[in-house]
């Protein structure tokens, strides 16, 4: 093994042959200034516009990296000049869950070094809190479990990564839980022919958009289950049965199987054709 800072290569040799290996993966870093510089990646720096290879023979102006302190702040104009910088690439997502039922929101950083920071607002409230961690809420390093969900738990959860005093935000989650009970009366109302809303909306829609746009309006508008397991369960049913009423299937299958007994048997005549001993003269 052979490390050579020049190439910025290291070289792993044996009987079968040598293989090379790059030191820089900067590509891992992100697409952000400060990611690029809090990773403290002696092969990488960031260049104006990415996380790139770092060449010594450059100028050191076009090249930003602060191995020692990894401060973005005194590297990274962006960040002096726009405090709310994060706000443009800041990732949204919306998570639906049900009463009683459990969820979880992912939020990883790049960094390994970063800890991980959680707050939660409520709607139509600018105030935020500190998410405090007990048996209804659990951390883990992938992110946050929220146990028995109950109607209080709606809102935005904002995920934070702090490292060396500078703080970004990663994700924002907009989580909606929906009550048993408006899933129960959805469902009923599905089964009984009701529900003229749903159907309206997606006779709209093209056929392979309905079922899809149906299930999900049953998911969001008819909460009335315990467990998101029997809701999917009741869909499965449904699509089944659909396809075993659709005419055709049953003559269709009956027909294939038919062709296959036909085939098998002309090839079991020939197999005994020739398997027939010889006559005698």
């Amino acid at each position: 093994m052979e490390l050579s800072t020049k190439q910025q290569q290291l070289y792993v040799g044996s009987t079968a042959g040598v293989a090379q290996l790059p030191l820089h993966r900067c590509d891992i870093y992100g697409k952000a200034c400060a990611e690029c510089c809090l990773a403290r990646d002696p092969y990488c720096a960031w260049d104006g516009s990415s996380c790139s290879r770092y060449f010594p023979t450059a100028k050191r102006r076009t090249r930003r990296q602060d191995i020692r302190n990894g401060d973005p702040l005194t590297h990274c104009s962006d960040l002096q000049h726009h405090d709310n910088h994060h706000v443009h690439s800041l990732e949204e997502r919306i998570i639906y869950g049900v009463e009683n039922s459990s969820t979880f929101l992912e939020c990883s950083p790049k960094s390994q070094r970063a800890l991980v920071y959680w707050q939660f607002q409520r709607r139509n409230e600018e105030r935020k809190e500190e998410i405090r961690v007990d048996d209804h809420i659990i951390r883990t390093e992938q992110g946050l479990l929220l146990r028995s969900l109950q109607r209080k738990d709606s809102g935005n959860y904002l995920c934070h990564a702090v490292e060396h005093g500078f703080m970004q935000t990663l994700l924002k989650v907009t989580l909606e839980v929906i009550d048993t009970e408006h899933l129960e009366e959805l469902l009923h109302k599905d089964d009984d022919g009701d529900g003229s809303k749903t159907k309206e909306m997606s006779n709209s829609m093209t056929p392979s958009q309905k079922v899809w746009y149906r299930d999900f309006m049953q998911l969001i508008n008819h909460p009335n289950l315990n467990t998101m397991d029997e809701f999917c369960e009741q869909v499965w049913k449904r699509d089944r049965k659909q396809r075993r009423q659709r005419p055709g299937h049953t003559q269709g299958n009956s027909n294939k199987w038919k062709h296959l007994q036909e085939n098998k048997k002309g090839r079991n005549r020939r197999t005994h054709e020739f398997e027939r001993a010889p006559r005698s003269v």
